[in-house]
C-alpha cells in the first residue's frame, strides 16, 4: 500500500487492520483530515479497537479530524452516544441517506405450510436447520415460476416466464450449501437451475460466476454464506431465501479453543440480507422461520471483541504504553469480559510475549518476543512458530507456513471437484497428512517455477494453467508471497534473518529438517493437541470381517446376497480412490480391499482409504443400476452352480470374494500382540534404526524357510520356467539373489515386482525385506504344481 501513496495522495483505501496499525504506531491521527470507517455494524475486534483509539485521539491530540462512521444497518444511537465529545453531552450527529431500492416484501415460514410436510420446531437456544426445509425451498422455487408468469403475462403453454429472476439463498456453512445444492440437482426435479455456491473456500473463479448472466431459460440460484451480506452485491437478485442462521468464531472461556459455532442470525444480519433484493426490480424475502420466532432474534450480533481471543488487541495496548489493558479496554463501545482479558494475558505469558508483573493477572511486561509478536500481522501462535523457526534454523520454512495459515487457504476447492482437490492436497503433503507441510511444499514449488521463469517458456504451462491443474488459487498464493516479503521486512527490523550458517545446517538432511519442522510446529501450537481415543480392536475386526483396517473400507446397503453381480460396477465407482483392489461380499456388505504398491509401509493407512472416507464425508453418492429380483436370482443361481461344480466337497458359505487383479497377494504372519513386553527376532534386512525387516526365529518359521527353499530350488532351479506373462507391478514371481561376496550360486526366492524399467525390474523379496534390481529374463514363474509357495505366509 505504501508504494502506492505519496505526498500528493488525498484519498487512501485501507483495511481496518491497516488503519489500526497506523493509529497504534503513530499514537495520533491528525495526519488525516478525515477518517471514514465503513460497515461498522460488523463489529469485528479491529473495528471496535480502532473506534476506541479514534475516540481517545479525538479527545487528546487529534481534535480537528472529522470522523465518519457508515453502515446500512447499525444502532446509530449507541454509536452517536459513544462519540459524545462536548462538555454538554450532545451526541454525535446522525445523517440518514435513503437509497432508491425497489419494494421488497417479507414472507415467513407459516405462509409456506402447504409446501412442507411438517412444521419444524424452533428454539432460540438451540440453533439448527431441519432438513425438511430443503424440500420446502425446492417447492418454493417452483412457485417463483408461477409468480413470474403472472407478472409478465406469459401464456400458460410456456413452461417459464421470459425473464427468470435470480435467487439468493443464505445458509450457514459449506455442508448446508452442498446439501441444498444436491437437493436442487435431483434428476427427477429438472427445472433448469444454474446453481452457484458462494463460500470462502470456493475458488475465486467460481465465485465470479455470480456476476454473469444465466444461460438462456435458466434461473440463477446463488447459495451463499454471509459472504453475500455485504462483501458481494449481485444486482439481478429478485428473491432472497434466508434461513436466519450464521456461523461465528467463538472461544471457550475454559479451554481457550476457538471454533465456528452455529448461531441464529441477528435482525441486523437479516435486514442486511433482505437488502440484497430489490436492486433492479421488486423483490421478495422469504425467512424460513415463523414471524413470532423472528421477533425473538437479537437486534444485533455479539461483538467479536466479546467472543474471540484478545491476545493481539492486548499487544496493541501494550505497544501504545498508555495504560493497563483492563483500563484501556474498559473504554470500548462494549467492553470485553474481564475473564477474557485474564485468559488473554495468561496466553501471552505462556507464549513468552509478556513477563509476570507482580501478582497482577490483568497485565504484564512486554518482552522482546512480545514486541516481535506486536509488529507481525499474525496470530501469536504463528508469530511463535516463526520465532521457534529462527531458533531451530528453519526460519524460511516457518515464515512460509505462518503466512499461508494466516490468510485464506490458497488451495482450491472447486465445488464439483472436492475429491480431486483433496487428492491433490494429499500429494502436496507428501504422505505427512499435514496442512502445514502441504502449504510449504506447494509454495516452494510455485516460487521455484516463478524464479526460473518456467511459466514464460514457449510451449510450457502458464502460471494460471499450472495453478488450475494443481488446485491452487493463483491470486491467493500471490497474496501469501507478498505477506512473506512483508513478514521478512518486519523481522529484519528486529534483527531476525536467515543466516548463511543456518542455511548450511538446513541443507544437511531433508528428513531431519522435516522432523525438526514437526517439533517446531508442535511447540508453537501447544497445547492444542488431539488425542486419539482407545479403539475397540475386536469391534473393528467384526466390522471389517477380519480384513486389514489400513487398506479396507466397507460399503453397506447392497441387495441381499447379490453383491457379486455388482462387483465391477463397484470397482468403477471406487476407481477414483485406487484402481487396484479386491472385493469381498457378505450379505448386504461389500469389503473393498485396496492393494499396496509395496509392503514397505505395511502399517500405514493407504491413501485410497482416506479418499474413500472423504467420499463419504463429501456425500458423493454411490448409485447402482439394480437388477430386477427375478433377473438377479437367475444370475446368482448361475454363479452358485459354477462354484459348486468346482468345489463340491467344500463347506457352503455365503461369503464370496472377487479378484479384480490377476495376481494374488500373499498374507503376512501376524505381528506379536502389543501386550508382549519383548520378543525375539532375527533381522533379515536393515534400513535404519527405525526401519528394518525381521523374521521370527521360531521352529515353525525355520521349517517354512527350509520348505520354500526345497520347493523352489530343487535341481538348482533348472526346473523353473521363465515368465509367460509380461511383468507388471504387484505381480508375484521368483527372483534370484546371492551375496556377491560369498561367491555362491544364486538361489530363487519369492518376490513381488515393484517397478518395470525396460529390461530390468525392481523386486521386493517378501520373506526378507530387501529390494533389488533384476533382469526380466532372470525372473521365473511360480509353478502351479507347488501351490504351497503361494499360500505360505510372508515370513
Amino acid at each position: 500500500m505504501d508504494a502506492q501513496t505519496s505526498a500528493d495522495t488525498r484519498l487512501t483505501y485501507v483495511t481496518t487492520g491497516i488503519l489500526l496499525e497506523k493509529l497504534v504506531n503513530s499514537r495520533r491521527m491528525d495526519m488525516y483530515t478525515h477518517v471514514i470507517i465503513d460497515e461498522v455494524h460488523e463489529r469485528d475486534k479491529d473495528v471496535d479497537f480502532a473506534l476506541l483509539l479514534v475516540k481517545k485521539f479525538l479527545k487528546t491530540n487529534s481534535q480537528r479530524v472529522k470522523v465518519i462512521l457508515m453502515s446500512a444497518t447499525f444502532d446509530s444511537s449507541s454509536f452517536a452516544k459513544y462519540f459524545t465529545l462536548s462538555s454538554k453531552g450532545d451526541s454525535a450527529p446522525v445523517i440518514e441517506v435513503y437509497g432508491k431500492s425497489k419494494e421488497v416484501t417479507e414472507h415467513y415460514l407459516p405462509e409456506l405450510q402447504t409446501l412442507i410436510k411438517r412444521m419444524p420446531e424452533f428454539d432460540i437456544c438451540k440453533p439448527m436447520l431441519d432438513p425438511c426445509l430443503y424440500e420446502a425451498v425446492m417447492k418454493l422455487m417452483c412457485v417463483f415460476d408461477k409468480i413470474e408468469k403472472a407478472e409478465q403475462n406469459a401464456s400458460h403453454e410456456q413452461e417459464y416466464a421470459p425473464v427468470r429472476g435470480a435467487v439468493l439463498i443464505f445458509l450457514p456453512g459449506y455442508d448446508e450449501i452442498a446439501a441444498l445444492s444436491d437437493t436442487l440437482k435431483n434428476p427427477s426435479f429438472n427445472k433448469k437451475y444454474w446453481i452457484i455456491p458462494l463460500h470462502s473456500s470456493i475458488t475465486l473463479e467460481e465465485q465470479s460466476k455470480v456476476f454473469k448472466d444465466a444461460p438462456p431459460h435458466h434461473r440463477k440460484v446463488i447459495i451463499s454464506t454471509n459472504i453475500a451480506e455485504s462483501s458481494i452485491t449481485v444486482p439481478d437478485v429478485k428473491y432472497v431465501i434466508d434461513f436466519c442462521l450464521t456461523k461465528n468464531l467463538v472461544t471457550d472461556q475454559y479451554t481457550n479453543y476457538t471454533c465456528l459455532q452455529l448461531e441464529w442470525a441477528s435482525k441486523s444480519n437479516c435486514i442486511q440480507r433482505k437488502g440484497r433484493a430489490g436492486r433492479v426490480d421488486i423483490g421478495r424475502v422469504y425467512r424460513m422461520v415463523p414471524r413470532s420466532f423472528y421477533d425473538e432474534l437479537p437486534e444485533y450480533g455479539t461483538p467479536e471483541i466479546k467472543r474471540v481471543p484478545l491476545t493481539s488487541t492486548i499487544l496493541h495496548v501494550k505497544k501504545l504504553n498508555i495504560c493497563e489493558p483492563l483500563e484501556m479496554l474498559a473504554f470500548a463501545l462494549e467492553p470485553p469480559n474481564i475473564l477474557d482479558i485474564e485468559n488473554a494475558i495468561i496466553q501471552l505469558k505462556e507464549a513468552l510475549g509478556l513477563l509476570a508483573k507482580g501478582s497482577n493477572p490483568y497485565d504484564g511486561e512486554l518482552t522482546f518476543v512480545g514486541q516481535v509478536m506486536a509488529n507481525l500481522p499474525l496470530d501469536i501462535k504463528l508469530s511463535k512458530l516463526i520465532i521457534f523457526g529462527f531458533v531451530f534454523h528453519c526460519l524460511e520454512e516457518c515464515i512460509i507456513i505462518a503466512a499461508s495459515l494466516s490468510l485464506q487457504s490458497f488451495f482450491a476447492r472447486p465445488f464439483q471437484k472436492a475429491l480431486e482437490a483433496y487428492r491433490s492436497r494429499l500429494a502436496w503433503a507428501n504422505d505427512t497428512f499435514s496442512d502445514c507441510l502441504a502449504y510449504l511444499n506447494a509454495y516452494k514449488t510455485w516460487r521455484e517455477f516463478m524464479s526460473q521463469s518456467r511459466f514464460r517458456q514457449p510451449g510450457g504451462l502458464s502460471e494460471n494453467k499450472w495453478c488450475e491443474l494443481n488446485f491452487i488459487q493463483m491470486r491467493r498464493i500471490r497474496e501469501v508471497d507478498l505477506l512473506i516479503k512483508e513478514i521478512k521486512s518486519r523481522l529484519a527490523n528486529h534483527g531476525i534473518q536467515e543466516h548463511h550458517h543456518h542455511q548450511n545446517i538446513a541443507r544437511q538432511s531433508e528428513e531431519s529438517k522435516i522432523l525438526m519442522l514437526k517439533v517446531v510446529i508442535a511447540g508453537a501450537f501447544f497445547p492444542h493437541y488431539f488425542l486419539q481415543e482407545n479403539l475397540d480392536e475386536q469391534e473393528i475386526e467384526r466390522e471389517i470381517n477380519e480384513n486389514d483396517p489400513h487398506s479396507t473400507v466397507v460399503i453397506t446397503g447392497l441387495p441381499p446376497d447379490q453383491g457379486l453381480l455388482y462387483a465391477f460396477a463397484l470397482k468403477d465407482m471406487m476407481a477414483c480412490c485406487g484402481d487396484s483392489m479386491d472385493i469381498e461380499f457378505e450379505g448386504q456388505k461389500a469389503y473393498i480391499k485396496f492393494h499396496r504398491k509395496s509392503d514397505i509401509n505395511a502399517s500405514s493407512i493407504l491413501q485410497s482409504v482416506y479418499l474413500a472416507v472423504k467420499m463419504r464425508l463429501l456425500r458423493i453418492p454411490l448409485g447402482l443400476a439394480v437388477f430386477s429380483h427375478a433377473e438377479a436370482e437367475r444370475k446368482i443361481q448361475q454363479i452358485r452352480q459354477s462354484k459348486s461344480s468346482l468345489s463340491e466337497n467344500k463347506f457352503p458359505i455365503n461369503r464370496y470374494a472377487v479378484k479384480l487383479n490377476p495376481f494374488s497377494k500373499i498374507k503376512r504372519i501376524p505381528l506379536p500382540p502389543p501386550i508382549n513386553r519383548y520378543t525375539q527376532i532375527f533381522i533379515s534386512h536393515f534400513i535404519n534404526c527405525g526401519h528394518f525387516w525381521a523374521q521370527s526365529p521360531t521352529l515353525e518359521n525355520t521349517n517354512y524357510l527350509k520348505f520354500l527353499d526345497l520347493s523352489i530350488n530343487k535341481r538348482q532351479g533348472q526346473n523353473l520356467m521363465p515368465l509367460t506373462h509380461k511383468p507388471v507391478p504387484e505381480m508375484l514371481c521368483l527372483a534370484p539373489y546371492s551375496d556377491a561376496e560369498s561367491g555362491i550360486m544364486p538361489k530363487y526366492y519369492r518376490a513381488q515386482i515393484q517397478k518395470v524399467m525396460g529390461s530390468t525390474v525392481e523386486v521386493f523379496f517378501i520373506d526378507y525385506g530387501n529390494v533389488e534390481n533384476v533382469e526380466v529374463e532372470q525372473l521365473r514363474e511360480i509353478d502351479e504344481n507347488t501351490p504351497d509357495v503361494l499360500t505360505t505366509p510372508a515370513l
